[in-house]
């Protein structure tokens, strides 16, 4: 299967379901929830440090990177117990885990989704590009031309 373009809507109680399934061997995340508001996807759940989970809620901004070859998840406005600020320590801990996953590359405070090694990963060639994301009222919209 070849993607040239496609566009596509996704609720957030729709990704919800299986939401949870990509933090299963990140053993420092519980709980991972995410809601789409206002421009941005609000990701939430639970630090495991030390002994008590902590918490945490995060503002993910979406964008497209190297010609829209490149999905941009950037971390920004983290809260959690007596921490706000960047969303570097959050992929910090989870860079050793998600620098094994084809396609996403963990740095700084962002994640750098490589769109055709993804694809690649599920059997189907992705040649367009990102084209425009739109999140809103509980909803994302991407598009590939």
């Amino acid at each position: 299967m070849i993607l040239r373009a496609l566009s596509f809507t996704l609720s957030d109680s729709e990704l919800s379901a299986n939401f949870p399934r990509a933090f299963e061997q990140v053993k420092q995340i519980k709980d991972p929830k995410l809601s789409f508001e206002d421009g941005a996807i609000i990701f939430s759940g639970k630090f495991v440090a030390g002994i008590l989970p902590v918490p945490f809620q995060a503002q993910c901004v979406l964008s497209a990177e190297d010609e829209g070859k490149v999905l941009r998840v950037c971390l920004k406005k983290v809260k959690a117990a007596f921490f706000s600020g960047g969303g570097e320590q959050i992929i910090s801990a989870m860079k050793d885990k998600i620098g094994v996953v084809p396609g996403v590359r963990p740095e700084g405070d962002s994640l750098y989704i490589t769109l055709a090694e993804i694809g690649a990963a599920k059997g189907m060639r992705i040649q367009g590009q990102l084209k425009s994301i739109a999140i809103g009222n509980h909803e994302l919209t991407l598009e590939l031309a």
